[in-house]
């Protein structure tokens, strides 16, 4: 069981990841909280057919891939080891 102190609580400083996302191939960024929920959205539209990049959307507002955001991650103290690929059951 995992005991929350007052300090779980405060944003990281510096860059983090706040939201799952999705890029499509033209741009277009889609956020949920987890990646299925996600792909329950783009499901049935024209960007469904697309070529697609999950990733997540940091603080600043920059989309990042999976690599890069295990990397923010990590450096926020967002995951306690660091991790290859992020996904954000690493995050909950």
């Amino acid at each position: 069981m995992r005991v929350y102190t007052e300090c779980d609580f405060r944003e990281p400083k510096g860059e983090y990841i706040r939201i799952a996302a999705i890029q499509c191939e033209h741009g277009k960024v889609f956020t949920g909280a987890r990646h299925p929920s996600v792909r329950v959205l783009i499901l049935g539209t024209k960007f469904w057919r697309e070529k697609r990049v999950d990733g997540f959307v940091t603080s600043g507002g920059r989309f990042v891939d999976r690599i890069e955001a295990a990397r923010i991650a990590y450096a926020a103290g967002q995951i306690p080891e660091p991790v290859v690929s992020l996904y954000s059951e690493d995050l909950y």
